[in-house]
């Protein structure tokens, strides 16, 4: 299996080099993305508390053996409950923290994916070792008086300095930088930049997965309502980054769920302003347009424009200061957190 990346804290662990205090799997789709595997790693180390992460192995019992963690992170769900059961009750020096990314109106939408939450809410409640986790503390509200269902926050990289400020273009770039799911709201977020279209010049930048026919489809919407658009694909990480740095003026995002939403706090980070929805609990209230109406999106897509002409500087400072605060308070909690169920007995 392929390590993705080991910091040790400052001070000794008590650990041999091979163990860990907490070990993370993850599935391999997710490893390009240093907020959900690196990020980790350090902000623990600060802690002193060391970190391994893991591809899903076929035997998470040899994991166990090897690295004798305090905590098992099984991050997205990515264990069956009944195997995390096995391994809870044969390991019980170790706790078994499942983290559930999606918000609950989003696990219809996955093959047995709210049976699986269903089961390891019992898991929490069974097994004094077994714990449930969210990112986001608006998630699992009606479980929230049980001890061991948490919220874990996402992890958030170190703001890197700002990127050059470029000039204002006539035509800006506004983009949509997603999944193709329908949660995304895609469709109407593309008939929103038409509108705002009329008002001030926009070309779309369309970032989203799918085969060629449906990424052309959705190319085809744009143009069917006269809008520029440019497909530039799911990209690697570094050059997604270059993307947001040189390119994209505006982030479309106003998506009807999120747990936290990276997509947005990575371009506010690199101080580019984001059109959300309320789902986005930390974006400020003049980003967010309500999902269901592209007239609104318009709106505050035509409203960051406009602020984004008259104080580009301010603006992006804002973004970025944003985007630092819900960061710091994430990785504080994440560590918290963590530290508090190693103090469990």
């Amino acid at each position: 299996m392929q390590l993705l990346e080991t910091v040790s804290a400052e001070s000794p662990s008590t650990k041999s080099p091979s163990q860990c205090d907490v070990l993370l799997l993850m599935r391999g789709q997710h490893h390009d993305q240093p907020q959900k595997s690196k990020v980790p790693i350090l902000r623990l180390a600060k802690a002193g508390v060391t970190m391994q992460v893991r591809q899903v192995p076929e035997d998470p019992a040899a994991y166990l053996e090897k690295f004798q963690p305090r905590i098992l992170l099984i991050g997205m769900l990515c264990l069956k409950p009944e195997v995390v059961r096995d391994l809870a009750q044969r390991y019980p020096q170790t706790h078994f923290v499942a983290v559930n990314h999606s918000a609950l109106s989003h696990c219809i939408l996955a093959e047995g994916l709210l049976q699986k939450h269903l089961d390891f809410v019992q898991l929490s409640k069974d097994l004094s070792n077994c714990w449930l986790a969210s990112p986001d503390p608006r998630n699992f509200p009606a479980a929230h008086g049980h001890p061991r269902i948490v919220c874990l926050p996402n992890t958030c990289m170190h703001l890197r300095p700002a990127p050059p400020v470029r000039p204002i273009p006539e035509v800006m770039s506004a983009a949509i930088i997603c999944r193709r799911d329908a949660i995304k709201n895609i469709p109407d977020q593309i008939s929103a930049l038409a509108i705002a279209n009329r008002v001030r010049p926009f070309r779309l930048l369309l970032g989203v997965g799918g085969t060629p026919a449906q990424v052309k489809t959705l190319l085809d919407l744009a143009a069917s309502m006269d809008l520029d658009a440019e497909p530039i694909g799911i990209q690697p990480w570094k050059d997604y980054i270059r993307t947001l740095e040189t390119r994209v003026d505006i982030l479309l995002h106003a998506s009807f769920t999120e747990t936290f939403c990276f997509n947005a706090w990575e371009a506010a980070g690199r101080g580019v302003p984001v059109v959300c929805s309320p789902a986005v609990q930390w974006a400020p209230q003049e980003w967010c347009a309500n999902p269901s109406d592209p007239r609104d999106i318009a709106r505050t897509t035509l409203f960051l424009a406009h602020q984004l002409t008259i104080r580009g500087r301010s603006l992006r400072e804002r973004c970025r200061k944003v985007a630092q605060e819900i960061g710091d308070k994430n990785d504080a909690l994440y560590v918290q957190t963590l530290l508090r169920i190693m103090a469990t007995g």
